[in-house]
């Protein structure tokens, strides 16, 4: 498989796809304060147009591969663009780098579908507690074909932001560093940390689970303090930020979508000329086509996580999954009442879809 890292020395880093999260104020992973964001996209003296890319996630995987194939696409095979890649929130936090794109004083971002939530309520349909019934669900329902993605597109381009990739991250996997989640029951009284969200919260006081927002960066620290006994997040940020280290047992509870998404800003795609245009969507779609298949990523970390750390994986049956979400009900019903009609119908629609076809 393409691009998939052995990672000989695991950095533990300020991560958040979305996942991550922080203990920001708004909710969001990266570091609280943050570094100043770049000037506007200009030629600087060199006659090209500058794209900066920042995020808040490790020099790793997925999404910052397709960041690095763009770069080389652009900078290799045009004359016309110049781009800086900034990692581990090296210019802020998410919520303040998205601000920025949508500015566009920064081009280009990719977080958890999480952070949107703060700027556009559609993205919460991804928010929609034991929605689907298994990995190639969230995989498929984020494939540019489907319904749902061109009803987001369209959100997107509302608040400012021009959709390159809905990333299928599977599931936020639930991790535990004292014993395994077995079933439902195992839920009730499980301290687990969570980002600053309402719908997570409220989502896992549902099941019966007792959630605490703790920063990203301090999970480490809670779990020595007692304070948590566990967090979810998707394999792969689980694994590249060295959680498995303290968390040996995990459970795909199929809870929320691991998903995120990349987006550049619109003012910059509206500024482009055509031909330039076609040359960083020529470029895109080159980097889309180099990036790993989303499942073998996914199948890769769980497999390394086992390998390297023994992480023990167990997963909920589909009563299991049903039993929580009837649970959450009051979840569903808040998350429905502010995600527009539009791209609720497509959820539903592109989901049931999805189920015919399987």
């Amino acid at each position: 498989m393409k691009k998939l890292l052995a990672v000989a020395v695991v950095i533990v880093m300020v991560f958040a796809l979305a996942s991550c999260g922080s203990g920001s104020s708004n909710g969001t992973s990266g570091s609280e304060g943050g570094a100043s964001s770049p000037a506007p996209a200009s030629d600087g003296g060199t006659g090209k147009i500058k794209i900066v890319f920042a995020h808040s996630s490790a020099e790793h995987g997925l999404m910052q591969d397709i960041m690095w194939d763009l770069k080389d696409y652009l900078e290799t095979n045009t004359d016309d663009f110049e781009v800086e890649i900034f990692a581990n929130s090296q210019l802020g936090g998410d919520v303040e780098v998205v601000e920025s794109v949508q500015a566009n004083t920064i081009q280009g971002w990719f977080g958890a579908t999480s952070t949107c939530t703060n700027f556009m309520a559609d993205t919460a349909v991804f928010e929609l507690p034991f929605a689907f019934n298994n990995v190639d669900e969230t995989i498929a329902i984020c494939d540019p074909s489907s319904q749902l993605w061109s009803t987001l597109s369209d959100s997107f381009k509302d608040v400012g932001l021009h959709l390159l990739k809905l990333n299928p991250g599977g599931f936020r996997t639930t991790y535990s560093a004292k014993k395994p989640i077995l079933a439902p029951q195992d839920l009730v009284g499980f301290k687990i940390r969570i980002l600053e969200n309402e719908n997570y919260r409220m989502m896992w006081e549902c099941v019966g689970a007792k959630p605490t927002v703790v920063a990203f960066s301090e999970v480490y620290t809670a779990v020595e303090q007692g304070l948590v006994e566990g967090f979810d997040n998707p394999p792969e940020v689980t694994y590249i930020n060295g959680y498995c280290e303290i968390f040996p047992y995990a459970t795909e509870t199929c809870s929320i979508s691991g998903g995120g998404v990349m987006v550049v800003s619109q003012k910059f795609y509206d500024s482009l000329t055509d031909g330039q245009r076609a040359e960083f969507d020529e470029g895109y779609a080159y980097a889309l086509g180099k990036a790993a298949d989303p499942k073998e990523t996914l199948d890769y970390y769980i497999q390394a996580s086992k390998d390297d750390f023994g992480t023990e994986m167990y997963y909920f049956t589909p009563e299991d999954v049903a039993y929580c979400r009837d649970l959450c009900k009051p979840v569903w019903d808040k998350i429905q009442g502010e995600v527009s009609p539009e791209v609720l119908n497509s959820f539903n629609e592109s989901l049931a879809k999805i189920r015919e076809e399987a």
